[in-house]
């Protein structure tokens, strides 16, 4: 039994014994009524009237002030059973007068004796109902020596047999009865316990559905401590699981809820190897007892994994400052709250990708929204230079010189080229969705595809300084158009977001059978806050009404769905203020004859 219970058995043989003073007190106002019956009626042997009265006013006044002393302090105090022992002597001593004055050997109040063992044998522990009767059977052999033995040896020891059977008898039942009193009180402690340990659990289960995990948590822990511990502490383990901290505790140290603690130490350190219920009575002796919690006073822990998604994420742990054996529905109560706390974190991560999902979806419609209105000004502006480009020489062709008419219609094929892009863009996307785009691998001089792609571009980069640094004899194992794609797209990202004057690098270096490809700017960097959206498709970098920029927010998309064609993904690096590092992987190819850039032209769509 518990402390808890112990104190509750206490109590329940407290209550007995007073109960017994009651049933007592009345019990010998009963008898003192008898004996003075005794004295008033006819028929009884010669009686020393004087000393018989004063016999019965000893008792009377003995009966008086037992019934008026406080019991019920005295038995709180401990100082209860010590009265009733002085009372019992006293009941002894009194009989032990009365018998000689009312005939001796022939004495009625000889069964007094009776009485008054097996009142108090019902009451008494063992070692004192032994005393007991012991006191009375000295008691009656002394009267009998001190009178001249007017009882024979026989009858002597058959009437002291016969008390010390009474004794026998009642300490048989008084024990009997303290057994089934200690019995009751356990399983009345048993059923308040268990509709505890249920009660814990169903206030911390109503929590569960509540979306606000700190509030779960808390009744988790706040049920744990119901459960009679007077430190609860939920921790959770790193993503690593090497450390562990306290999220939510109560009556724990606040030198160790504040700390990181290695997942070696604490039980938390042992479930984290063995994630399954674990107790122990006698921390204080445990090798992963944490000293802290030991000058915290705790003695017993309780602890269990907490699982979400299959995966050991955290543990509840309970404490005791006084040893405690821990039984099986203990530990049963302490899983379903370390249930209700799982479920509680795994809610909470649904929730919050539910929440981050909306999120994107609405980030996803407003580049939708944005794509839409920067495809139509993209489509718009080309055309629209087009057009008026075109009537002004069908119009004034005539009156145009030579070199007007030239730039004009330069600058018509420049806004063609851009309306190219889009739309072969658009399609190359187009494609890649329905599935159609196939991926033709073949050995690819690097140096040569990068000029062509360069030449093409030169109106791009009539501000910059283009530096390519790629071997000679360098070849890839690529898809020749779609490697082209993507070259193209890199320097030219690279030249609409940088200011003019600054330096575009493009480089390879080979590493173990591969080749790293760098597009490298020292523009103004990409802020922290966009680099997990760069390649998506539609984004485009700041603010749409305000960006300096045109484009339709496809091309690093395209980049990146290409590259995953090709088994390698974009490297993105970026410093505000230092510039920008776009890089991808190919493999290395023996060298191989590049295809001429006009056959490239062709197959480009």
């Amino acid at each position: 039994m518990v402390a808890s219970e112990v104190k509750s058995a206490d109590q329940s043989l407290a209550e007995y014994r007073l109960r017994t003073v009651r049933v007592g007190v009345w019990t010998s106002v009963f008898v003192i009524a008898a004996a003075v019956a005794y004295y008033v009626l006819p028929g009884h042997e010669p009686i020393d009237q004087r000393a018989y009265l004063l016999v019965l006013g000893i008792a009377s006044a003995g009966v008086i002030a037992i019934a008026a002393l406080p019991w019920r302090r005295l038995m709180a105090s401990g100082r209860g059973m010590t009265v009733m022992y002085a009372w019992s002597v006293l009941d002894i001593s009194l009989i032990t007068l009365l018998i000689p004055l009312t005939g001796l050997q022939d004495s009625p109040m000889f069964f007094l004796y009776a009485f008054t063992t097996v009142f108090f044998a019902a009451s008494y522990p063992l070692g004192a109902q032994v005393g007991l009767t012991a006191f009375t059977a000295l008691n009656y052999v002394v009267l009998i020596g001190m009178n001249g033995w007017p009882i024979g040896p026989g009858e002597l020891v058959l009437r002291v047999v016969f008390l010390a059977a009474l004794s026998f008898m009642g300490s048989l039942l008084s024990l009997e009865l303290r057994r089934q009193m200690r019995a009751q009180e356990a399983a009345r402690s048993e059923s308040e316990r268990r509709a505890a340990l249920l009660g814990a659990v169903a206030r911390a289960g109503r929590e569960v559905s509540s979306l606000e995990t700190e509030r779960v948590l808390q009744a988790v822990v706040e049920a744990a401590r119901s459960l009679g511990f007077e430190g609860v502490n939920l921790v959770v383990y790193s993503d690593d699981g090497t450390t562990y901290r306290s999220a939510h505790a109560v009556g724990m140290p606040a030198e160790f809820t504040r700390k990181m603690h290695k997942s070696t130490v604490g039980m938390a350190g042992v479930i984290k190897d063995h994630p399954e219920t674990l107790s122990v009575e006698d921390y204080t002796s445990h090798p992963n007892a944490v000293p802290v919690l030991l000058d915290a006073g705790f003695r017993s822990t309780i602890a269990s994994p907490v699982w979400v998604r299959g995966r050991l994420s955290a543990a509840l742990v309970g404490a005791t400052t006084e040893q405690r054996v821990f039984t099986p529905q203990d530990e049963e109560a302490f899983e379903l709250l370390a249930g209700a706390a799982g479920r509680a974190l795994e809610n909470a991560r649904l929730f919050e990708e539910q929440y981050q999902n909306i999120q994107r979806l609405a980030e996803l419609d407003q580049l939708k929204s944005d794509f839409i209105s920067t495809v139509s000004h993209e489509l718009r502006t080309p055309l629209t230079a087009i057009e008026g480009m075109g009537l002004t020489l069908e119009q004034r062709w005539d009156s145009l010189d030579e070199d007007l008419r030239k730039e004009l219609l330069g600058r018509m094929n420049a806004n063609t080229e851009a309306l190219h892009r889009i739309i072969g863009t658009l399609l190359d996307f187009s494609r890649l969705e329905a599935g159609r785009m196939d991926v033709n691998l073949e050995a690819v001089m690097l140096r040569p595809l990068v000029d062509g792609v360069i030449s093409r571009l030169r109106s791009f980069f009539e501000n910059h300084d283009v530096v390519v640094d790629v071997t000679d004899d360098l070849s890839v194992r690529a898809d020749p158009v779609l490697l082209e794609r993507v070259i193209e797209n890199l320097l030219s990202n690279a030249a609409k977001h940088t200011p003019n004057g600054t330096r575009i690098v493009l480089a390879a270096t080979t590493l173990r059978g591969f080749a790293t490809i760098s597009v490298r700017d020292n523009g103004p960097g990409i802020p922290i806050s966009e680099l997990r959206y760069i390649g998506e498709r539609f984004y485009r970098g700041g603010d749409a009404n305000t960006r300096p920029t045109r484009g339709t927010g496809l091309g690093l998309a395209l980049v990146r769905e290409i590259l995953k064609l090709h088994h390698s993904e974009l490297e993105v690096e970026s410093e505000i203020e230092r510039g920008s590092r776009f890089a991808f992987r190919l493999p290395l190819a023996e060298p191989a004859t590049a295809m001429p850039e006009d056959e490239r032209r062709l197959a480009s769509p």
